[in-house]
């Protein structure tokens, strides 16, 4: 049974690099707790697969088909963001900037890809780096330096970048 409530939230991340972070941090989560089911999330993308399709079909001369597979990719993005973001959620948003979902598909790939290069993560004025593949608790801690969290105050102060989280 589904509730009937929806739960509404905002993460409010000031810059890229903050959304990138916490981003990496919950697909690595999910890679090393579930890692046949994340593996798996990565077919749930439609972008990535409609750019490929658009590449290979041009590379062989047919850029019409190319351009059916990107198309359909951008069209199943759109069609998602709507039935969801507006019939679901109610949620104006996808009214106004229906483009940014098409977007939001390709970050999800690049973070979900990224999962996988086993890339260091900051957490809570830490620096995380995985030394161990079998377990999530096993990561080298390091404090940031002053001059990181320099950097991140400052990254902080530039401009918002919208979090979209379906």
């Amino acid at each position: 049974m589904l509730s009937r409530y929806i739960i509404d939230h905002v993460v409010n991340q000031k810059s890229f690099q903050q959304m990138w972070q916490n981003q990496l941090r919950w697909a690595q989560t999910t890679r090393y707790s579930r890692p046949k089911g994340h593996f798996g999330s990565g077919l749930i993308f439609a972008m990535p697969y409609g750019l490929l399709g658009f590449l290979a079909a041009g590379s062989l001369g047919h850029w019409g088909l190319g351009a059916i597979s990107l198309g359909a990719a951008i069209l199943n993005r759109l069609a998602e963001a709507w039935l969801v973001g507006w019939t679901v959620v109610r949620d104006p948003r996808i009214l106004r900037s229906p483009w940014l979902y098409p977007l939001r598909d390709l970050l999800g790939f690049a973070v979900w890809f990224a999962s996988y290069l086993n890339l260091r993560y900051v957490w809570r004025d830490s620096r995380f780096e995985p030394v161990s593949y079998t377990h999530l608790d096993v990561y080298k801690r390091q404090p940031l330096s002053d001059a990181d969290r320099l950097v991140g105050r400052l990254a902080g102060e530039g401009v918002a970048f919208p979090t979209l989280i379906f």
